[in-house]
């Protein structure tokens, strides 16, 4: 069996190991979702805006239909990112909310 100051040794540096591994897997997703916005704003970078009301109406109508779309999450991700918007973004987001709504 070791000894005390053994084990708090070996348990801090588990614990600076396991810290280690959720950094890099947190890392790893945001540069994961950073790749993802990245690929969806290129997809969509000459759409117009009608066009991309239009798709974003089609996609949320889609997600109805298979009931894989959950309103209070948006209604959420649209409170978390109005404060980093100007005026005109946030009256953009407010159209494509009150789109999604009906």
């Amino acid at each position: 069996m070791e000894d005390f100051y053994s084990y708090i040794k070996n348990a801090g540096a588990n614990a600076t190991k396991q810290e280690e591994v959720l950094n890099n897997a947190s890392e790893k997703k945001m540069r994961d979702m950073e790749k993802t916005v990245q690929d969806v704003a290129k997809k969509y970078e000459n759409y117009s805006e009608n066009e991309l009301k239009e798709e974003i109406i089609a996609k949320v109508n889609k997600a109805k239909q298979d009931d894989s779309i959950n309103l209070q999450e948006i209604e959420q991700m649209a409170n978390n990112i109005a404060p980093l918007m100007n005026e005109s973004q946030k009256q953009r987001l407010n159209e494509i909310l009150s789109l999604i709504r009906k």
